[in-house]
């Protein structure tokens, strides 16, 4: 049954934007001005410093003061436990959700915040994917994304969904099990959309900055969370009702990530991916890859 309690009729609808920091100074100030810059005014910032050892603490010093600021501090304890206590300290009708080195299109929540309606609960947008050495735009397409789409494809990154509090709350927040670290976001969208729709825009309105140090970059790393998430919708009482095919989703984890680990030369991983889809669908075969990526591999 998707949720359709709708937003309160007063305007503005208030949002508030979640940015875990951990070690990340370098980046940290450019993230903080481009959310300061946004032209929506009705807009807090939670900054919460996951322990970090780093001068993470001096440049979020630098913003305390700040009236739309509000600075928290916990011992270390992941990103999405950290997410978490900036949610529980949230005073907005909406979330958002920036890391530490990502950056916001100053219109971002001007453009999505009217997207919401009733039954619609979470927004997203385009972004540019930066690297070092490269910059590209992926920008959704076809319908708004669902439970059915999502366990194929993770389409919405972090830094460009909006989502209603009280349907986060209803979910249960962020899973902190360090297990799934990387894909924690992934694991919420697939909750949400249990229980509410989705909406989208082309425009791209947010920079996901990728280098060495994010855990992103880790495809090892990403490839076990993955897993980790998928177990944990199998037990979950929520997502069991609706009888999804997690092994079509299995599948389509190891089919991303035989893709990436040929990207970076790391063809043993590959070939274990392979392994896997082979013996969740013996007489299946790959649709993303062909010999060309690599001869080794027909």
């Amino acid at each position: 049954e998707i949720y359709t309690l709708s937003l309160h009729d007063a305007l503005p609808i208030s949002v508030s934007t979640i940015v875990p920091v951990y070690n990340g100074a370098d980046r940290l100030r450019d993230t903080i001005e481009s959310l300061l810059a946004q032209t929506y005014a009705a807009h807090e910032i939670v900054l919460i410093n996951d322990g970090s050892t780093d001068a993470s603490c001096e440049v979020i010093a630098q913003f305390a003061d700040h009236p739309q600021v509000i600075a928290l501090a916990q011992d270390n304890a992941g990103v999405a436990a950290a997410r978490n206590t900036g949610i529980e300290a949230a005073s907005g009708d909406l979330l958002a959700f920036c890391d530490q080195d990502d950056l916001w299109m100053p219109n971002k929540l001007e453009a999505q915040v009217p997207l919401f309606r009733d039954g619609v609960g979470l927004v997203y947008s385009g972004v540019e994917f930066r690297y070092s050495e490269m910059s590209r735009n992926s920008v959704p397409q076809g319908a708004p994304a669902s439970v059915e789409s999502m366990l194929i494809r993770n389409t919405i990154c972090s830094c460009s969904a909006v989502v209603r509090k009280d349907l986060v709350e209803q979910v249960g927040l962020f899973e902190a099990d360090r297990a799934l670290m990387g894909v924690d976001d992934w694991h919420l969208w697939l909750r949400l959309l249990s229980i509410t729709e989705s909406a989208y825009t082309q425009d791209v309105l947010a920079v996901h900055v990728i280098h060495g140090n994010n855990y992103s970059f880790r495809e090892k790393d990403m490839l076990s969370a993955s897993l980790a998430c998928l177990e944990k919708l199998r037990d979950s009482p929520m997502m069991s009702e609706m009888h999804l095919d997690l092994n079509e989703a299995t599948w389509s984890v190891y089919e991303h990530y035989a893709t990436n680990f040929v990207y970076y030369g790391e063809f043993d991983e590959a070939v274990r991916c392979f392994w896997e889809q082979t013996k969740l669908h013996p007489d299946r075969k790959s649709t993303r890859l062909n010999s060309s990526h690599h001869p080794d591999l027909v």
